[in-house]
């Protein structure tokens, strides 16, 4: 699931970047051997340019193209392909950050969380209440997904179009609930949006865990699964839409 993710201080450069993060993908997916279909290229408004790639490692990652192989390349071969990257973009600021014991899902309705006597069980009910814990809840959507959200809204009296705030401002308070709940309320959740400049995937949501000890993958996708039924109840269900859990503990960062 590499996503390349590129901050531009400047929307012109937005069709060259386009390029740029398409051919960075190429080279990674290549240098690591991971499945072409596997990827996600998302560019948003920055204070600086700067290009980063994410990715899960440490599990099976690609069964279906490697199967019983745990993917975790590395840090030379990370660096190695980086630095391949590096070459592309020139002198923009390249980082390579890697997630281990992490949950990514894609978005789907037919998990319905809450329905099934199965589903994984919350990160309290994993790891126990360990207060101190902050998390980040972020909802990131495409041009096309916000308009959607715009034509769909059901404002009060007023008769303008609604605001990105009036939009945004439930559903993150609802993301940032349930995330609080699986984590224990007696830890602090923050929550954000973003209307991306240019993004495959018409929504993902991202749940980025602040802590020193690794939480079972369990937990994370119980809570994953949870964010799943929310989303689905909003009809944010567009084609690679996706939610990923990760956790500080398990986090590399590589400044190429």
């Amino acid at each position: 699931m590499p996503i390349c993710i590129i901050s531009l201080k400047q929307e012109d450069q937005l069709q060259q970047s386009t390029q740029l993060g398409r051919e960075g993908l190429k080279i990674l997916l290549r240098g690591l051997d991971i499945p072409e279909f596997d990827q996600e290229l998302r560019i948003v408004k920055g204070i600086e340019d700067k290009i980063t790639f994410a990715f899960t490692v440490g599990g099976e990652e690609y069964p279906e193209h490697h199967p019983g192989v745990i993917f975790g390349p590395d840090e030379n071969k990370i660096r190695e392909v980086g630095s391949e990257i590096k070459e592309l973009i020139g002198g923009q600021s390249l980082k390579i950050e890697t997630y281990r014991d992490s949950a990514f899902m894609m978005i789907d309705p037919k998990l319905l969380s809450g329905k099934d006597s199965t589903k994984p069980p919350s990160i309290v009910e994993t790891d126990g209440l360990l207060p101190g814990i902050n998390a980040e809840v972020k909802l990131t959507v495409n041009p096309k997904q916000y308009s959607e959200l715009q034509l769909g809204f059901k404002p009060g009296k007023e008769l303008s179009p609604p605001g990105e705030d009036e939009i945004f401002t439930q559903i993150i308070k609802d993301l940032a609930r349930i995330t609080e709940s699986n984590i224990g309320q007696e830890n602090k959740v923050k929550s954000g949006y973003e209307i991306a400049l240019q993004a495959n995937a018409p929504a993902a949501v991202e749940i980025k865990i602040k802590n020193d000890t690794l939480f079972s993958k369990e937990g994370l996708f119980g809570l994953a699964l949870e964010l799943n039924g929310e989303m689905v109840k909003r009809n944010l269900t567009g084609e690679g839409s996706s939610i990923w859990v990760t956790q500080e503990a398990g986090k590399a960062v590589y400044l190429i």
